[in-house]
């Protein structure tokens, strides 16, 4: 008789288990070399992405605060104008349905989008 082995599948680089809530939102993330305004540009249960102005050193705690909510992670990540922060705890699932309802109302637009809306509200008469 044959001994049945267990093979271990490798989880693939970059894939996520979870998924994530593509939002643009207003966000402030706190940490001990100060405070920065930025974008909250996705979101999941374990962590963030944020759209930044300048690198913010990875392995750094920080807390993140985007319209009535808040969570504390580290910055897992930073290149290419974003960062990513890991959340110490996960976030509620109820936390996730309010920030996509939050990104329905208060979603910041990108500077091309709002030249387009411009030019298209000009070209028909608007201000």
């Amino acid at each position: 008789m044959g001994m049945i082995q267990h093979i271990e599948q490798p989880i693939e680089a970059g894939r996520r288990s979870h998924s994530r809530l593509r939002v643009r939102l207003p966000a402030r993330l706190v940490t001990v070399t100060g405070a920065r305004e930025l974008i909250l540009f996705d979101l999941g249960q374990f962590g963030a992405r944020l759209l930044i102005s300048e690198p913010i050193a990875p392995g750094i705690s920080a807390m993140l605060y985007w319209g009535a909510f808040e969570a504390f992670g580290q910055v897992a990540w930073c290149r290419s104008g974003y960062c990513g922060v890991s959340f110490e705890e996960e976030l509620a699932a109820k936390t996730l349905i309010a920030t996509r309802d939050l990104d329905d109302v208060a979603h910041l637009h990108r500077a091309d989008d709002m030249d387009r809306r411009a030019a298209k509200a000009w070209s028909q008469g608007g201000a």
